[in-house]
């Protein structure tokens, strides 16, 4: 029968474990003797025929046994009582026969989290946010029409001068203006749509008037937020040679304008656009919701300390789920980025402390309110795993091998945000008047 006693050593705990079913420990010995046995070799005897007290006098008893150890300190974990998140140093265990096994080792706990104060208020309700305007304009379906329009252009070689809304055709070399050259200075058939705002607006504005076959130096001012630290506030000229200059044409905004972009007619398609424009700002507002909420429960819940190995264990699934996402190892990607791991670890230790900390809460209310999982948003929840990280496992093996606790777990976390998002109080967030542009003179 497995015994266990806790003690606190801040910021660890010492847990004491004692399994004193010393028939069912040497059950247990003699089952890993059996599994060993043919591999033991000793001199004087042939493999596999060592008598046993001959072997557990040369290999050593804690040694031989040393499972032993390690399954009582599973058990003793298990069945403790006790939220252990990470486990430390043992004491020697020293093995006898036919006496209990007692180990002593550091444990450290999961932090105490109060989401009910001391008045018996729960601090998670009411919690204020900014609710942004989810309302759609018809500036903002016209911009999407207007963009379906770029897309959809025609263009033709022309010999005109170029113009503003014009394509030109490029070979461009720069430099800096003390003659040095710099990374990316260079292109060749290069495509500038004069006035799109792609390139820097200077770039582009000197590009108009421009005709074939001419070269020009174009003189830009990189910006002093010019992501290139090197660059940013300086001068660089680039001589740039017109290869080809094109008239887009844009279609007319009719029916038949819909119909090429996928819809049934114009109505349809500026319903459609609205319909979207609004999911998508509905899809953002609950994200900047969400964000300020678990902002708000950061600050209204106390929590212990944290213990670090926590915070280590978020760091490395952050990690490596970043290099999931790009595709690379850790070692190609230190690499590439020229860093160490260690700087790659101290850079998401704050997004992994705060992720711990959020869901440590999240649980706290979860048990408060007594949210469990049902089987069918369980189900949902696999559902959701199968198609954004496992789709390349077939679902029945996927139902077989997930984990099946992380899975209910994570359910009661999002249904705790959701019970969150309904107890608390929205604020309207004010609309910055529109400017009206000047009259045409």
């Amino acid at each position: 029968m497995i015994k266990t006693k806790i003690s606190q050593l801040a910021p660890k705990y010492i847990l004491t474990i004692m399994d004193d079913d010393v028939a069912a420990l040497e059950k247990r010995k003699t089952e890993i003797w059996e599994a060993k046995n043919p591999d033991i070799a000793a001199k004087g005897f042939r493999k596999g025929h060592v008598p046993r007290d001959h072997a557990e006098n040369v290999i050593g008893y804690d040694n031989l046994y040393e499972e032993v150890a390690r399954e009582v300190v599973a058990r003793g974990c298990k069945e403790s009582g006790q939220k252990i998140v990470g486990v430390g140093q043992a004491e020697p265990v020293v093995l006898a026969k036919d006496k209990p096994v007692v180990v002593r080792l550091e444990v450290w706990l999961e932090p105490a989290v109060r989401v009910v104060d001391t008045t018996g208020k729960k601090v998670y309700e009411g919690l204020e946010f900014e609710q942004s305007d989810v309302s759609v304009d018809d500036a903002e379906v016209e911009a999407v029409i207007q963009r379906a329009r770029e897309a959809a252009a025609t263009t033709k070689t022309i010999e005109r001068e170029s113009a503003n809304g014009d394509v030109v055709i490029v070979d461009f070399q720069g430099k800096l203006a003390d003659g040095t050259a710099f990374r990316g200075n260079t292109a060749k058939d290069y495509q500038v749509v004069i006035g799109a705002g792609i390139l820097l607006p200077e770039f582009e504005a000197q590009l108009a008037g421009v005709k074939v076959g001419q070269v020009k130096d174009v003189v830009i001012t990189f910006p002093d937020t010019w992501p290139a630290k090197e660059l940013a506030g300086k001068q660089a000229i680039f001589s740039t040679t017109i290869k080809e200059v094109k008239e887009r044409n844009l279609p007319e905004v009719n029916d038949d304008f819909a119909k090429q972009i996928g819809y049934d007619n114009l109505a349809i398609a500026r319903e459609k656009m609205q319909e979207d424009l609004k999911l998508n700002k509905e899809q953002q507002t609950r994200g900047d919701t969400d964000q300020q909420l678990l902002l708000g429960l950061m600050r209204a819940v106390q929590v212990e300390p944290i213990p670090q190995c926590m915070i280590d264990q978020q760091t490395s699934a952050l990690i490596q789920n970043m290099l999931d996402n790009i595709g690379m190892t850790l070692e190609q990607y230190l690499k590439k980025a020229k860093t160490t791991k260690e700087e790659v670890v101290e850079k998401h230790q704050q997004a992994a402390a705060s992720d711990v900390r959020a869901r440590l809460i999240l649980r706290a209310i979860a048990e408060a309110e007594s949210l469990v999982a049902t089987p069918e948003e369980e189900e949902q929840a696999l559902q959701n795993a199968h198609k954004t990280q496992f789709q390349n496992v077939d679902i029945d093996t996927l139902r077989q091998q997930i984990d099946r606790d992380a899975l209910t777990a994570n359910v009661r976390v999002q249904k705790a945000m959701q019970l969150v998002r309904e107890r608390a109080v929205a604020r309207v967030k004010p609309v910055a008047p529109k400017v009206e542009a000047a009259p045409q003179q």
